[in-house]
């Protein structure tokens, strides 16, 4: 039952509660008025904040921009791209540079226009240049990429940081098996480089690790140990070697250093090998304490002819082949017997030849034959004594040569005859403006082309071969004006140092002019440098793309005499010997 009393708590509750509710929508009202007061007020003063500023407290990244006008964000952001460093770390080496020395920079208009967007229709949501502000500060610089520089350095960087990984090996050091582990590496390529480096934050100063691909080792584990065990055996198999009345039983040191792990060249599988070069020592060595060396057989030749035989012993060895054939199947093999029987086989004498040579033709033409047969390159040579026996020599005579210089020899004996034919004298001045005596001088001792070009152009160059065929010189070709190369034989140059000589060429003045002329050329290299000092020897050389001639008469204490040699792949030194073996021919 209600009493009274009930009624009157009950209607003042109501009371208190009704004043509540009021108080409480007030406060909301006032809210709101608040809240739509301020979001007007935010409204009017983003719509009045300059377009072209960036909103108070904005940043890119770390960098303050708020309240700055697009020139002064994009100079910021250029002062940025130039100064900023980074510090780049590989597991070699640390690179301190600034982002522009890499290829890295900042596109300050694009970032500029991204920092500072901020529409016109979002000003009017309330509030809206807060979240801009925030978008703002999480913004990153747009990067530009100068590719080439970017990819200079990424060079750099693989050039400069790579390690080979260390196979996994196994020596046998005095007879122990030692398996050694491998060790991976590393390497970068250029791409991988490139891409890590675009990928790192663009800040002031930053700090980065580039990654490197590793390099593992290409043996596998159980592979090695299966190795090294079966290397063991091999290692471990004690060895007999028999030979006659001698036992060898090599040591465990000794047998491992007959032994080498490695892959193989064709299946890349590890495996145990013998080292053919300290198995082949070992049973060298051995051979040496049972074998009877063998004798040497003395052959005298004569002009090329056998002609006294002295007969060395007959020696005794073992079959270093044979034998270690035998070793290795002894000790790969666990069903062969490890003992072994070497026998002896004879070793015949080796043969050393003596050469001499009659002092006749054939004589000479042995002497030269042999020294052809040891040269190097191709040769045409004539041997001819003035006078005395006349002896005389060729090997391929009249071979066709490119001439090199020989060829002057012949235009000076066109400008000579043109002189005693009184066309021509010593002071008739030539198309490069020097005189024929001056040009003449010039082309025999030092044997420079001006001159002799000069010369051909003055007689006409088919008049100037003309002339030489006339002469009798028929294997000789220079005019060579519309191209190729100028032709001769030894021959040909021999008869014209013969002819020259005998006074039957030229004149006597001009003979004897052109004979010092040789005698005095300054290249001496060649048959020359053969003759003792003191032997004058008149010659004259050509040396062109690998064709080296030289054609001269030596006048020796007892024969005068006419070496001719042209070559394709000759040398002065060779020369020299070849003039060194005549001359002692004809001087003995």
């Amino acid at each position: 039952m209600i009493t009274n009393i009930d009624r009157l708590k009950q209607a003042a509750w109501q009371i208190v509660r009704h004043r509540h509710v009021r108080r409480a929508i007030f406060t909301f009202h006032t809210l709101m008025v608040v809240v739509a007061v301020l979001a007007a007020f935010s409204i009017i003063g983003q719509l009045l904040y300059p377009a072209e500023r960036a909103l108070p407290f904005a940043k890119v990244d770390a960098l303050d921009i708020g309240g700055l006008t697009r020139e002064e964000i994009e100079q910021k952001l250029e002062t940025l791209a130039k100064n900023a460093t980074v510090k780049i770390k590989t597991p070699l080496k640390t690179y301190e540079t600034k982002w522009a020395s890499i290829g890295l920079g900042v596109d300050s208009l694009a970032t500029t226009k991204a920092a500072i967007s901020y529409s016109f229709w979002e000003r009017f949501i309330p509030f809206s240049s807060v979240a801009r502000t925030a978008q703002t500060i999480d913004t990153s610089p747009i990067i530009i990429v100068d590719k080439e520089r970017l990819k200079a350095f990424a060079n750099k960087i693989v050039a400069e940081n790579k390690q080979a990984a260390v196979e996994a090996n196994i020596t046998i050091v005095n007879g122990r098996v030692v398996l050694r582990e491998g060790k991976g590496g590393f390497a970068f390529t250029v791409e991988d480089v490139e891409r890590q480096l675009q990928a790192i934050p663009f800040k002031q100063t930053e700090q980065v690790t580039l990654q490197p691909q590793l390099v593992t080792s290409s043996v596998d584990s159980d592979e090695l140990v299966a190795t090294k065990l079966r290397t063991e055996q091999v290692v471990g198999r004690e060895l007999t070697i028999k030979i006659g009345d001698k036992t060898f039983q090599p040591d465990v040191a000794t047998r491992g250093s007959w032994l080498q792990v490695g892959q193989d060249p064709v299946t890349h599988v590890m495996a145990v090998q013998f080292n053919k070069s300290t198995l082949s020592s070992y049973l060298t060595t051995v051979a040496a304490q049972v074998a009877a060396p063998a004798g040497v057989t003395q052959v005298t030749l004569l002009d090329g002819q056998e002609i006294k035989r002295v007969v060395g012993a007959t020696g005794k060895s073992i079959d270093i082949a044979e034998a270690s054939k035998l070793i290795e199947k002894a000790l790969f093999n666990e069903k062969t017997a490890t003992n072994i029987s070497l026998a002896l086989i004879e070793q015949p004498p080796a043969v050393t030849y003596t050469k001499t040579y009659s002092q006749s033709d054939a004589g000479l033409l042995a002497l030269i034959r042999d020294w052809e047969a040891e040269t190097y390159g191709t040769y045409g040579i004539i041997v001819r004594e003035i006078g005395g026996q006349n002896r005389y020599a060729e090997f391929q005579p009249d071979y066709s040569f490119v001439t090199a210089s020989t060829y002057k020899m012949f235009i000076a004996y066109d400008i000579f005859t043109k002189m005693e034919r009184n066309e021509i004298n010593n002071e008739t001045v030539l198309d490069n403006g020097w005189t024929v005596d001056a040009c003449m001088n010039e082309m025999i001792l030092h044997s420079t082309n001006p001159c002799a070009i000069s010369f051909q152009n003055w007689l006409g160059w088919q008049t100037s071969e003309d002339m030489i065929h006339e002469a009798g010189f028929l294997d000789t070709f220079v005019n060579n004006q519309g191209g190729g190369e100028k032709h001769s034989t030894v021959r040909d140059e021999t008869n014209f140092m013969l002819r020259l000589h005998s006074g039957t060429l030229l004149n006597d003045e001009h003979t004897q002019q052109l004979l010092s002329l040789f005698k005095r050329q300054v290249w001496r290299g060649g048959i020359p440098a053969g003759v003792p000092g003191g032997t004058v020897v008149a010659d004259k050389v050509g040396f062109y793309n690998g064709y080296v001639h030289d054609v001269g008469i030596v006048y020796a204490p007892r024969a005068t005499y006419i070496l001719g040699v042209m070559s394709r792949g000759g040398s002065d030194p060779v020369f020299a010997d070849l003039s060194r073996r005549v001359y002692n021919f004809f001087n003995r």
